[in-house]
């Protein structure tokens, strides 16, 4: 391996629980009284408007939450998506620490996330004080597994040719696109596998 690699995760799925193995509204119903079918309208269409930076998620949820006539506020609805979202494996940030000691590289986290969620797994959720730096869709402006996200990861990060990314995904176009790009792309296809996955690098 040369000088100065970098280790990329993806968060949902690889450093933290994620669809489809946990979903964080699979209560919300009982918990808010918020129906699923409202919550899906979350997840359509402009989502990935969203996830850009370019609708704001807030703004999107009001609207929802006037259509359906829900008896909640968006910021509710934030408040219990990020403390139901927050399962991540220590397991593989100890493995990802222990990889960076050895290697002398840099460790990332390579996902589409949306502004406010970004922010609250890097600084409240604390991931910033495990990762050198975050490559978020809502800040590149274009999202997995777009080529364009791993070209301006490679700008943000200061790539320079002959230096290795090793990229962890659970889904295999996000893997198929980083490795068309010239990251090694390795499949995570369950999360309990993702430490043992690192620590053979």
């Amino acid at each position: 391996m040369n000088q100065n690699p970098i280790l990329a995760l993806d968060v949902d799925g690889v450093v933290m629980h994620g669809w489809p193995a946990r979903k964080w509204n699979d209560n919300i119903e009982s918990d808010l009284g918020v129906a699923l079918d409202s919550i899906a309208l979350l997840f359509g269409e402009t989502w990935l408007n969203v996830i850009t930076g370019k609708i704001p998620l807030q703004g999107l949820l009001e609207e929802i939450i006037a259509k359906e006539n829900l008896d909640v506020s968006a910021q509710d609805i934030l408040d219990y998506w990020f403390d139901e979202a927050h399962h991540i494996r220590q397991d593989v940030l100890d493995a990802s620490l222990i990889w960076k000691e050895r290697t002398g590289g840099q460790i990332v986290l390579a996902t589409n996330q949306e502004a406010l969620r970004s922010d609250a797994l890097w600084r409240a959720m604390r991931l910033g004080e495990t990762f050198d730096t975050l490559l978020v869709s809502c800040e590149l402006g274009i999202a997995k597994p777009h080529p364009e996200f791993f070209q301006k990861s490679d700008a943000r990060l200061g790539r320079t040719q002959d230096q290795t990314v090793i990229f962890l995904d659970d889904l295999a176009a996000n893997v198929e696109a980083a490795d068309a790009h010239g990251w090694h792309a390795v499949h995570v296809p369950h999360i309990d596998g993702a430490a043992a996955l690192i620590e053979r690098l």
